[in-house]
């Protein structure tokens, strides 16, 4: 009879695992240290309190990649959506690819983890803002990949001043935005559904508390 009990309390955990609560993120960038890159032209180092790669993971995103060292937050004229701070992308040594005329031209990855874990995992919903208040036609690729690393999602959009883009695509894992332009663009109000692990992952954990409710039984 108590075997029984524990299955069901077990059974019952399993669903309370399984059906994780959907939140909603919103990264503004704002109240951290950032980078000033108001006058100055060609690649530069940002200061390193200013670098974000890892600084998220408790909210379930990682930036970075291969090819990139992460972001840096700024304050310049770039003109974010909300506050005074925004992110620029940085390459894989960790500088701020820039131009003659000191716009920031870094291409900008993020992928979606477990909170507080590097165990990969996917949102069905992001959102951000990017460009600049130049008036100069800022282009973009933006790709998106499931956990397979299949492309489930390409959209090339373009404006003349900042705008907000919107994915809404299941299973989203990593995104990558690729720049083509000369005056530079941040990111802004990066949004998205708490991440959710792959099902694999999730039985794995169903099972662990399964087991462990299993074994207290006398």
């Amino acid at each position: 009879m108590y075997l029984f009990k524990s299955v069901f309390a077990a059974m019952a955990a399993l669903t309370v695992i399984s059906a994780p609560a959907v939140a909603t993120v919103i990264i503004d960038f704002e109240g951290l240290p950032y980078f000033d890159v108001s006058g100055l032209a060609g690649d530069v180092i940002p200061d390193a309190a200013s670098v974000l790669a890892d600084s998220f993971m408790s909210d379930g995103v990682l930036f970075g990649s291969k090819t990139s060292a992460g972001v840096a937050v700024v304050r310049d004229s770039f003109a974010p959506s909300s506050g005074l701070n925004s992110v620029v992308g940085l390459d894989e040594f960790g500088s701020l690819p820039g131009t003659e005329y000191g716009g920031r031209v870094g291409d900008i990855y993020f992928s979606f983890v477990l909170p507080g874990t590097r165990t990969p995992a996917y949102t069905d919903y992001v959102s951000f803002t990017i460009g600049d208040a130049g008036y100069d036609l800022d282009e973009f690729e933006i790709r998106s990949y499931n956990l397979a690393d299949e492309l489930i999602d390409v959209r090339n959009v373009s404006d003349i001043s900042r705008f907000l883009v919107e994915i809404s695509v299941p299973e989203v894992h990593r995104v990558e935005i690729d720049f083509s332009g000369d005056f530079g663009y941040s990111l802004d109000d990066l949004t998205f559904t708490s991440p959710v692990p792959e099902p694999c992952t999730l039985m794995m954990f169903s099972l662990a508390g399964l087991a462990a409710l299993i074994k207290r039984r006398p």
